[in-house]
């Protein structure tokens, strides 16, 4: 009896190994599903245009720039500058050129639903069907900071983006 137990604990203990690397493959590839599966939901690619104007993708929108108005922030040491009144994030404009593919990765162009033709703030329509508008800041459009990966502007307040690649500013009254 002594003998049979001692046979079926080595043929077990040889299966060991095997059952341990097929479980560690099991994990990492649930992990990296997981990773795979934040990302792609986290970064939502642009739609392919033709359009080669400065605004080239007309669904990109993420649900926290749509349909907000622009009110002014105060920081503590002073400074002011534009948020979205409805989330309080803070928007920004690129100092040179377009945002354009990879860039609307990291921003996120500010949409309103209104067009509005003021003095400094004006609005370009880019969706008729959905009546989405584009805000401008001095023929400038204006963007939240998304971040790469979603580490941008989370919070009211918040200014991560301001000289992000010294191409971005902060958008002032």
């Amino acid at each position: 009896m002594n003998g049979e137990s001692e046979v079926s604990i080595q043929e077990k203990s040889r299966f060991l190994p095997a059952l341990i690397a097929v479980l560690i493959l099991f994990i990492l590839t649930a992990i990296m599903l997981l990773i795979w599966n934040i990302n792609s939901s986290a970064l939502k690619q642009p739609e392919a245009t033709e359009n080669t104007s400065p605004v080239t993708v007309e669904d990109y929108v993420e649900p926290f720039a749509e349909g907000g108005f622009v009110s002014t922030y105060t920081s503590e040491v002073g400074d002011v500058y534009f948020t979205d009144s409805t989330t309080g994030l803070t928007l920004y404009q690129k100092t040179e050129g377009f945002c354009l593919d990879s860039c609307l990765e990291v921003w996120v162009p500010y949409a309103i639903d209104e067009e509005i033709k003021g003095e400094r703030f004006k609005s370009v329509l880019v969706n008729e069907d959905h009546q989405l508008y584009y805000l401008l800041l001095d023929d400038k459009m204006l963007f939240t900071f998304y971040g790469e990966l979603g580490a941008g502007d989370l919070y009211p307040g918040d200014a991560k983006g301001d000289g992000y690649e010294g191409e971005w500013t902060i958008a002032r009254p």
